[in-house]
This record gives structure tokens, sequence and C-alpha cells, in this order.
């Protein structure tokens, strides 16, 4: 099968810097994706990993005075990175739609969540009036917000975070676009509305066939709605694949660590829950070898002085790990 031509989305040797010339940091070294079309790519890791980065700069919203943008990120067969600033204008929120984490500060205050809806619709679609109006309650009755018509008229703050972020999603869903990217969006929810959300995003997916990047800290969360996952850690891909075989067969120490945290596993037997010891490594601390070695209870010493590559240990299983050898993991 031809992945290429199977990819709605694929990233090549992103790299991202921060600063100007020599007070350049890099917070992403040379990340590679793939998103298959019809699919959902779950991005997990810590805060500071580099996840919302990545997603800024697929939409074109980093800022190109304090930033620089290399590699390339082709969308639907076109090349983003080159592109002006009018034209990603027109794919972005029409073909690449993005729900970010938190609503009350995505949502505009001072204008009501139909004028807001509508807004995308008459600047995308050319839609106006009327037709605008009904497109918009129909969109709010697709996220199964009720009273629709009532709600139409609202103002932000008058909703609760979860009708927030409800609004936040047909607002993305307006154009159908190819591709929607969330950024932690169920982060801010309690537990029962989170599993709403959820659901809200897997049912679109399937009657709309959009594709999708879905970026969280919790492993818990992409189990639920991801095919694929991607595992990230200071800037690289540590860990690849299904997210069945992810869940059956974690391979690298770094997502088992994770895995670990998310059941709530005590350490030894003890009544402590096990953490991941010490922190994400700021940008600024450059480390010659593996960026998880100081973390990590299995580092060696090629650990700390070379990077591994990014390797296919089976079958659509990609590890960044010296640690990992036969195929198979042994993380007691």
């Amino acid at each position: 099968m031809n992945t290429e031509v199977d990819a709605i989305l694929r990233i090549e040797e992103l790299v991202v810097h921060f600063g100007r010339r020599e007070e350049r940091i890099a917070v992403i070294n040379g990340i590679n994706l793939n998103l298959k079309k019809g699919r959902v790519l779950g991005l997990v890791g810590e805060s500071g990993c580099g996840k919302s980065v990545t997603s800024l700069a697929i939409m074109g919203l980093l800022s190109p005075d304090d930033s620089e943008v290399e590699g390339k990120i082709i969308f639907d067969g076109q090349e983003l990175t080159c592109l002006s600033q009018e034209k990603m204008g027109q794919i972005r929120g029409n073909s690449i739609a993005m729900v970010f984490q938190e609503p009350m500060t995505s949502l505009n205050p001072v204008f009501t969540i139909g004028y807001q809806i509508g807004e995308v619709l008459s600047l995308h679609q050319g839609i106006t009036g009327e037709e605008n109006r009904q497109h918009c309650i129909e969109l709010l009755r697709s996220v199964n917000i009720p009273d629709s018509e009532r709600i139409y008229q609202y103002y932000p703050h008058k909703l609760s975070g979860g009708m927030r972020q409800r609004v936040m999603i047909a607002m993305a869903m307006a154009c159908r676009p190819k591709l929607i990217i969330a950024d932690e969006p169920t982060t801010a929810l309690d537990v029962t509305i989170q599993a709403q959300i959820l659901d809200l995003f897997k049912e679109l997916g399937e009657k709309q066939g959009t594709s999708m990047i879905f970026i969280s800290h919790d492993l818990g969360v992409i189990a639920e709605i991801a095919d694929d996952v991607a595992v990230m850690y200071a800037g690289h891909i540590m860990e690849e694949c299904t997210a069945v075989e992810l869940y059956d067969n974690p391979l690298h120490p770094y997502t088992y660590g994770l895995m670990n945290a998310r059941r709530g596993s005590s350490d030894q037997g003890k009544t402590r829950l096990y953490s991941i010891p010490g922190i994400v490594p700021s940008p600024y601390d450059v480390v010659p070898g593996c960026p998880f070695a100081p973390r990590c209870t299995r580092a060696r010493e090629v650990c700390k002085c070379e990077i591994p590559a990014l390797r296919e240990v089976k079958p659509g299983h990609k590890v960044r790990c010296w640690e990992v050898e036969n195929h198979t993991a042994t993380f007691d």
C-alpha cells in the first residue's frame, strides 16, 4: 500500500526553532509523521514535549518574527510551509480546523455563539443571511446542544465548559474539514463531560470520515479515540505504532512510565503511586545522548553519549531506544 497516496498529512524532518540567530533553541527536532485518511493519530506526552508547537506549525500559527520552521508539512498533496499567510488563511478553518484546550479563551466574549460560527461559514463558504443562521443552528444540533435556536443567541459566558467545547467542535466542523487538530480538548472538563466529548469526536469522525490529530498527555484518553499513536518527548518521537500495539506491547521506557502513571501503579508494592522520576528537560538544556536518559532507570553509557535513531523493530512499530532488543519489551 502506498503510504504517500493514503496520507492526508505528511510531516518530514520538521524542526522548529524559537529565538533569533545565536539565541535560537530547537523545540522540535526533526520529527516525521504520517496521518492516513480517515484515521485518528494520538500525539501523547507530558507538558513541554512539543505537542502543541507541532500543531501550531501545521496550522501556520507560529510567528515568523521569533520562530523558524524547517522541513516539510504536506497536507492533501500541498506543501504548507511555503504558502503565504493569505493562502494559509484560506486553508485554516476551512480544510484544516483546530479545537483548543480552553474554549473560553478561544471564543470571543463580546460576540454571540451564532455570530462566531456564522463568521466561519460566511468567510470560507460565502453563506450569509437566513441560510447562514439555519446552518449554524444545525451545526449546534449536530454536536448535541439542546435548544439550539436559543443557544445560538447566547454569549459564551452563559454556557458551561462542556457546552463551550461543543460550540468549538461545531465551529471546527462548519466547513467539513479534511483534518481536525484537537489540542487537549477535554483537559479542563470533568470525567463525565470528557467522555461525552470523546464520544462526540468519534461520532463525527465516523460520520464524516474526518482525519484527526488528537493531542493529550493522558494515555487513557488516547486509548479511547486514537487508531495510531506517536509518543513525544523533548521534541522527539520516541515510539510510534497502532494504539492496540502500544497498549499491548509498549517498548520505550518512557511509554512504559506513562502507562504506569496512568494505571496508578504503586512502586514495588509500596503505597506511594508511581511517577516518572525527574522532569521534562528545558529546550535550553541540550543533552548529547537520548533526551530521556537522565530520567531512565535503564540508561546505559551509550544512552548518555548518542541519541538512537527511530527504528522499526517490528512491522509498523518504531522505537527510539538503545535498550530495545529482540523486538520484545523487557520492562517489568
